[in-house]
Order: C-alpha cells, then structure tokens, then sequence
C-alpha cells in the first residue's frame, strides 16, 4: 500500500466524530430505524412496521465530514428484496437528509425521535 494512502486511512480512522445519530429515527417513507452509533461506524435497522411489514432492511456505514455513507440491504422480515448504497446529509443530531439513493431505496428524510 502507497504510504500517503495509508497515512490518510489513518488519519481518518482518527478523525473525531461531532455526531450522536444513536436513537430512534422516524422517515418520510413511514418506516422507523433504530440507529447505533460506535465512533464513526453506524448500523441500521429499518422497517416499515413492527408486524408482517412490507419492507425491512439492515444498514452499515460510517460517518465522513457531514455524510452519513451506508451499504443497506432488505432483509427477510418483509418482502421487499433490494440493496444498494445511501448517502446522506446530517443536517443536526437530529436530521438527516438524502443525497444520493441507490438501489430503489425509499426514504429521503429523517428526523429522530
């Protein structure tokens, strides 16, 4: 590996994260998502509701700067079967805002609860 490459790996392994996205998060698609938030690192469960939903998917990503950027696949649980990639504007600790959507994905705000 080019060492500049792995200098700025590092580097942004050790940038500090302002956020706390952890929580509960209501979005414009209906659907509720239980965020955890770890340092920079995010995983996601969405569903459109907690019994026989139409949709429910499973998220993992990592916060850079002011984006939220997420590999989000449907699970089981509903019967919509995509992936694909998010990426998403943290507005504030309590919003965030969709800037790219890949892969049929639905919603495209979301305000914590």
């Amino acid at each position: 590996m080019p060492r500049s490459k792995r200098i700025n790996e590092l580097l942004g392994a050790a940038q500090e994260t302002y956020y706390n996205l952890t929580g509960v998060w209501r979005s414009d698609d209906g659907g509720l998502y239980y965020i955890r938030q770890i340092g920079n690192k995010v995983w996601w469960f969405g569903e459109s509701s907690a019994n026989s939903p139409a949709w429910s998917n499973a998220a993992y990503g990592e916060i850079i700067g002011n984006e939220l950027r997420l590999q989000w696949a449907d699970v089981p649980k509903g019967y919509n079967m995509n992936s694909g990639s998010l990426v998403l504007n943290i507005i504030s600790n309590g919003r965030l805002t969709a800037r790219e959507k890949i892969g049929g994905f639905g919603g495209s705000d979301w305000v914590k609860q």
